[in-house]
Order: structure tokens, then sequence, then C-alpha cells
């Protein structure tokens, strides 16, 4: 789902948006993430693999398009800060301006007995915009979760990180 707006749009998702992304009414968050296949498996990734896609303006940025983690601990700390992410609400939402800067984030479970081959769970953080979160289920969302782009930083090599890491600058602005 790629949302556009400009300064202080307002979007409306109605329920029906949500339905087929694992948000359901009346069904807790808790128990969506026992279903989704990298909160159930967080404990257990071994690499990290980010990819920032080309973005619609010319802008600069923090860290490289293409990285990939240096610490399993830092990973696996991700893996949880984004299983801990609240579901998007549903109904009106005031976004700030969505620049398309998305993250790709593949998340590599260990080879377990059985299955030799490591197992890559894909995880789609917006950068920009409400911070939608997809790929753990339902429709998560990260605009006013700034520990998520921290984690992220710290996974990826960058103490120190922003959502302004991730997001980029406009050139000239």
């Amino acid at each position: 789902m790629l949302v556009a707006l400009a300064v202080g749009a307002t979007l409306t998702l109605p329920s029906s948006a949500l339905a087929g992304r694992g948000v359901a009414r009346g069904q807790s968050a808790a128990r969506r993430d026992h279903t989704t296949a990298l909160c159930a498996v967080a404990s257990s990734v071994t690499g990290l693999t980010a990819i920032r896609p080309a973005p619609l303006n010319p802008e600069t940025f923090g860290v490289a398009a293409y990285a990939r983690a240096t610490s399993i601990g830092a990973v696996r700390a991700l893996a949880e800060v984004l299983c801990r992410l609240p579901v998007a609400p549903v109904g009106p939402l005031w976004c700030p301006s969505d620049f398309g800067v998305r993250y790709l984030l593949e998340f590599v479970e260990a080879p377990v007995a059985g299955r030799p081959t490591p197992q890559v769970r894909t995880v789609v953080v917006g950068a920009t915009g409400c911070r939608f979160v997809v790929g753990l289920g339902a429709v998560r969302w990260a605009l006013r979760n700034p520990e998520l782009f921290s984690a992220l930083g710290l996974a990826l090599g960058v103490p120190g990180a922003t959502v302004t890491t991730f997001a980029g600058r406009l050139l000239g602005g």
C-alpha cells in the first residue's frame, strides 16, 4: 500500500482497507503475533538486510540504500521492537507528507533440523508519512515510535539513528 499525501492531509482507512492484512474486529494484537511469521521466530533470526528502493525525490540519507546487519543481538532486538508496534488505527488519520521512502527488511531465520535452507521473512517499513509497517500480519504503524528507527540504526551499525536518518532530507532544503 503506497499512500502519498500533502502536508497536513487526512487519510481515512476504512476497516475494509485493512481486511486481509491480519486485522479483524475483536482480535487482540497479542493473538495475531503468535501466528505472524517474524514475531513467532524473532528470537531465532540471525541476519538482516535492509534495502531502500529509489525515493521519489532527490534526498540525502544517513544510511546506505543497501545495508547488512552487524550484530545478531541487535537484529533480534529490532525484530522484537517491530512485533511490539501497535496495530494501525482504523478511521481518519493525520499523517505528515509521504515521500515514498520505504525499507524492505529481510530477516533471515537460522536453518533448523529438517529445514536446511534459511527462511527469509520480509517486513516493509515506511519512513515517511504514517510510517506503516507491513509484513507482520496486522498492518502496524510507527508514527509515534522513535524506538523503531533507533533499533534499526543499531542493527545496521548506525548508532544514534533517528527517523530522519532513514526518512532523509530533501536536497536543497
